[in-house]
């Protein structure tokens, strides 16, 4: 309350020394409204819950050492963005109090001050008339004029309660109806449920913007080495290695539209370190004509200059408190965007090793296939060309015909499958349950053959 007054003294010595237009309604001290810094908490936190994406994707071991670096930098992200919003939040809330008490006598501040007063005029009036009796009892003659000006003195004190009641009253009822203090109590209580929201407390945010933020630059985040270790793609079948090879494209995809959102927020939180840093500025060339005014001031306007320079610090250290974490956002941010660089380069090299993989695996297979139908073919000219009766032209061909397609399925059946093991098990019962089904149709075809 005492920095609320003491800045609504500094507005007021602006107005009164020229540093401020006397029409000006407000003192700009906060570098954000609450809108912005309402969508800067949502950018955050929408970007702070990529991690479960980045989690679902994190399936090799280098994942999992770029995914915790990644949350150690995102945690620190979120807790130096609620520094930053709680910040301007004190900022606001001191804006809207100075530009009440200017623009309003009945302003919370005015009414408190009031209030003061009305306490040190009852609280002087007490020690009089305990005075006048502890002089009664020992009065004289001017006994009768003691006590007039004690009941003059007891109905002064009473009108004096009746008025610090009504402004008791008054207060209770500003502070209610103030819609510049309800907004900034609003901010806050929005900051904190947007807090509510992070899992595991969302990085602990701090909750005073007075220190500066040490914590953060303290413990940096420590980078991702850019050869990270990649296992290449298990030489398994065609399926496996095509269902690898979509869910690696899949994963470059989901890191580059990461990448992309994180871009996004550096680039807002660059964007909104130019007013903070204008605003040093113009704290700073106001502290410095401050200094040059107290070199000729008087001793009555000085005690006015030290609430000025009081206030000015106060701003000071408020502003840094914003300024300071928007550069170590910027900076964890590139931190992050490289990290996620090393883990694209990684899974780029995994992606092109599986189609690779895939690619060999799948000539290799219509290199077999084509000379399994080459044989066939040439089988069937050499059945047509030395088999000349037709009975038995026919019972070759159509062997050759059992044989090449028997072929190509087991082929192709090896090599889709992933081990030759559980071919082995499907192929045998599948045969079985063929045999079973079709018990009667080979009995013919043997008995025809035999025949």
């Amino acid at each position: 309350m005492r920095i609320r007054s003491i800045f609504a003294a500094f507005a007021a010595g602006l107005v009164a020394t020229g540093g401020l237009a006397a029409d000006s309604p407000t003192v700009r001290v906060a570098v954000l409204t609450a809108e912005q810094v309402i969508q800067i908490l949502d950018d955050t936190v929408d970007w702070y819950r990529t991690l479960g994406v980045q989690q679902q994707n994190a399936t090799q071991p280098s994942d999992l050492l770029i995914l915790f670096a990644n949350r150690q930098t995102a945690d620190k992200v979120v807790s130096l963005a609620f520094e930053i919003a709680r910040a301007n939040a004190e900022l606001l809330s001191s804006e809207a109090s100075a530009a009440q008490t200017a623009a309003d006598a009945s302003s919370p501040q005015a009414l408190a001050q009031q209030l003061s007063q009305l306490q040190a005029q009852r609280q002087s009036i007490q020690e009089e008339i305990d005075a006048d009796r502890r002089r009664l009892g020992a009065a004289g003659k001017s006994k009768p004029d003691i006590e007039a000006k004690l009941t003059e003195l007891q109905g002064e004190l009473a009108m004096t309660d009746a008025r610090r009641n009504l402004l008791e009253t008054m207060a209770d009822f500003v502070n209610e109806s103030n819609p510049r203090g309800a907004g900034a109590n609003a901010l806050k209580a929005h900051i904190d449920a947007i807090a509510a929201t992070i899992p595991n407390g969302g990085a602990a945010p701090v909750t005073s913007t007075s220190a500066p933020p040490a914590a953060a630059a303290a413990t940096p985040a420590a980078p991702v080495p850019s050869a990270v270790a990649a296992d290449g793609p298990t030489q398994y079948g065609i399926w496996d290695l095509g269902a690898s090879v979509l869910k690696l494209h899949g994963k470059l995809a989901t890191i580059d539209v990461i990448d992309r959102h994180t871009a996004t927020l550096a680039a807002t939180f660059k964007q909104i370190s130019a007013p903070p840093l204008d605003q040093l500025k113009s704290l700073s060339a106001r502290s410095e004509a401050l200094a040059a005014q107290a070199d000729h001031a008087a001793s009555d306007g000085l005690k006015d200059l030290r609430n000025q320079f009081d206030t000015l610090a106060w701003l000071f250290k408020q502003t840094s408190a914003i300024l300071i974490p928007l550069t170590e956002e910027q900076v964890l941010l590139q931190q992050y965007r490289h990290n996620l660089g090393n883990w694209r380069d990684a899974t780029r090299r995994l992606y092109h090793d599986a189609l690779t993989a895939l690619g060999v695996r799948l000539m290799i297979l219509a290199a077999i296939l084509a000379a399994v139908f080459l044989v066939g073919e040439a089988s069937r000219r050499a059945v047509m060309r030395y088999a000349h009766e037709p009975r038995r032209r026919y019972q070759l061909l159509l062997v050759r015909k059992i044989i090449v397609w028997t072929a190509v399925i087991v082929i192709v059946g090896l090599s889709f499958a992933t081990q030759i093991s559980t071919f082995a098990t499907f192929a045998g019962l599948l045969t079985a349950g063929v045999a079973v089904a079709m018990q009667s149709v080979l009995v013919s075809v043997v008995g025809y053959f035999f025949l």
